[in-house]
This record gives structure tokens, C-alpha cells and sequence, in this order.
């Protein structure tokens, strides 16, 4: 999937993790996988709340869209 550390740090649906890798000097709350994906909607596919707060609280923006178009609101 081409996933960025911080998608994976999404997938695996622990909120610390999460707030770790984004501690990392140089991680972008909003880059995308090779499908297009944030991490935020990577979460939100999961049905991940803990880890959809710690990522909007860092800035990540909900209407981010993928190559199809959706948004972690979708």
C-alpha cells in the first residue's frame, strides 16, 4: 500500500503510538499513502476515535480527500 509510518501507527489503532511517531521531527500529519490515504482516514475506516483525536488535535484535516475523492468523513 505504500503506507507512510504514521498510517501504520493509524492502522495498529493505539493512540500513543500515534502521538509518538508524530513527535518524530519530520512527519506531516496529512501525507498520504500511495492510495491517497491520510492517516486520519485510515482511523476513521478503522473506526478508531482515540486515534482520530490525537491526530485532528495535531492538525490533521478531516477534509482531506483520497484519489477517489473520499475524506475520513466519508
Amino acid at each position: 500500500r505504500g503506507d507512510t509510518l504514521l498510517t501504520v501507527a493509524a492502522y495498529s489503532r493505539q493512540p500513543a503510538a500515534v502521538a509518538e511517531v508524530l513527535r518524530q521531527p519530520g512527519v506531516q500529519v496529512d501525507a498520504c499513502n500511495r492510495m491517497g490515504l491520510t492517516a486520519l482516514a485510515a482511523a476513521a475506516f478503522k473506526g478508531d476515535a482515540g486515534v482520530c483525536k490525537v491526530l485532528l488535535a495535531a492538525g490533521a484535516d478531516a477534509n482531506a480527500a483520497s484519489r477517489t475523492g473520499q475524506t475520513a468523513l466519508m
